[in-house]
């Protein structure tokens, strides 16, 4: 299956590049995306609900914009941008510096370890068994954080600061 990449360049448009994968984009048959010679850095894809795999890669940046049925798994990334997105999962990961989301819904964190997590207008999310350094959480209903290792200074902040129950934010 071909994938169009947008690929940043200073000063200039972004960069279209075409590449090939296994897979067919189907939720029974997923394109894979996975470490090669040719693969960017930066990976951003818009406007997509191909169901993709992205896996066992080490990247700068991933930008989703308005995407849905993506898989993030085995992956060390320094920072996602998942902004207008759905159905997002992010399994086993290192994200080095910031995950963050804003006006989009259920996005599924697992088993990883998380530099800064940023929740903005989004809801039926779920994080958990993961290792989270800071969280920063700014409106949003239903999201549930569970069984994760965050320090008491963040979790404190965020029942103080963002009326969690409010908002219906579960800490489990």
């Amino acid at each position: 299956m071909k994938i169009t990449f947008l690929i940043p360049r200073v000063l200039e448009p972004y960069e279209k590049r075409e590449m090939e994968f296994r897979g067919s984009g189907t939720e029974s048959d997923p394109a894979i995306i996975e470490p090669s010679e040719n693969l960017p850095g930066y990976i951003m894809l818009e406007l997509s609900n191909l169901y993709i795999t992205i896996q066992n890669c080490y990247l700068d940046k991933i930008l989703l914009v308005t995407c849905q049925n993506v898989k993030i798994e085995n992956c060390n990334v320094r920072i996602i941008s998942l902004p207008y997105c759905s159905n997002i999962s992010l399994i086993k990961s290192t994200i080095r510096r910031t995950i963050s989301f804003w006006e989009s819904d259920n996005i599924k964190i697992a088993e990883s370890t998380i530099n800064r997590l940023k929740i903005r207008l989004s809801n039926s999310n779920i994080i958990k068994n993961s290792t989270i350094k800071k969280v920063k959480f700014i409106t949003g209903h239903d999201n549930i954080l569970e069984a994760n290792t965050i320090p008491e200074k963040h979790l404190n902040k965020i029942k103080k600061r963002y009326w969690y129950h409010w908002y219906k934010l579960k800490i489990i």
